[in-house]
């Protein structure tokens, strides 16, 4: 099964149905509490993933 956001993740613990065994993954790079640091961040992720979504969409034709 997988899960988008921590609620989902809270309601599967809630009800019981998590899998014993699980791999989180997590970008711990991306937490700041500042938010300058955060937007950046936020900007150059978002900026980043364009571009590949540009690139694999070029690729595939």
């Amino acid at each position: 099964q997988r899960f988008r956001t921590t609620n989902d993740l809270i309601d599967a613990a809630g009800k019981g149905i998590l899998s014993p065994v699980m791999m989180l993954t997590i970008h711990p790079q991306r937490w700041n509490n500042r938010l300058i640091p955060w937007l950046y961040e936020l900007l150059w992720q978002n900026t980043k993933n364009t571009v590949k979504g540009i690139l694999t969409a070029l690729r595939s034709n």
